[in-house]
């Protein structure tokens, strides 16, 4: 489990837990956090039980990945609904409705609009990130989260920095003027929605 996907406000002072990933910055000890999550997943656990049905399960993945920028590993998931069978099927019927995207080892790739490992376009909200699937998801999440960000990606024609930022719900900075282009219409995207 990765060392920075949970936080619990009990922790001691001399051990703070980050929120958001960072690079090569470990602000709590490895067992410390490995009981942490343990603890978590007991909660999650004891309030839905082997009971957890996809809707739970849906919200489950949501909060995590709004929560700490990472998606819930199917291990996670699997101690959640009573299983690696049960959890490959819920993980399933959640991606044929379109909810998440499966990697070919089952875990969460996307749970659209975020990206559930590093991609071109970040999104930044103090020591809060996420990654985002693509420009169109970047401007996605700081209008679901309901916050003020700033988008780090790359423009494809020269490969330089986009000035962007979400500020008051709009976009602001250089690249506030500019556009979103989509080659493949809206109606194909689930044909290849990673390709998209």
């Amino acid at each position: 489990m990765p060392h920075h996907r949970t936080t619990f406000s009990g922790a001691p002072q001399n051990q703070p837990c980050s929120t958001a990933p960072t690079r090569g910055t470990e602000l709590c000890s490895r067992d410390r956090l490995d009981d942490i999550e343990r603890l978590a997943l007991f909660l999650v656990s004891a309030t839905y039980g082997a009971e957890m049905d996809e809707l739970d399960l849906r919200r489950h993945v949501y909060r995590t990945l709004a929560d700490t920028g990472l998606a819930p590993t199917a291990d996670e998931i699997a101690e959640l609904v009573g299983g690696p069978e049960a959890a490959a099927e819920h993980l399933q019927r959640l991606e044929d409705r379109h909810f998440v995207v499966l990697g070919s080892e089952g875990e969460i790739n996307m749970a659209l609009p975020f990206a559930a490992q590093p991609t071109g376009h970040r999104v930044l909200d103090g020591s809060r990130r996420w990654w985002a699937n693509c420009a169109w998801d970047s401007l996605a999440i700081p209008a679901a989260l309901g916050i003020d960000a700033e988008i780090e990606a790359r423009w494809l024609d020269d490969d330089t920095p986009v000035d962007l930022r979400i500020e008051n719900g709009r976009p602001a900075g250089e690249a506030s003027d500019g556009f979103v282009h989509f080659t493949i219409p809206a109606r194909h995207w689930w044909d290849d929605i990673v390709e998209t």
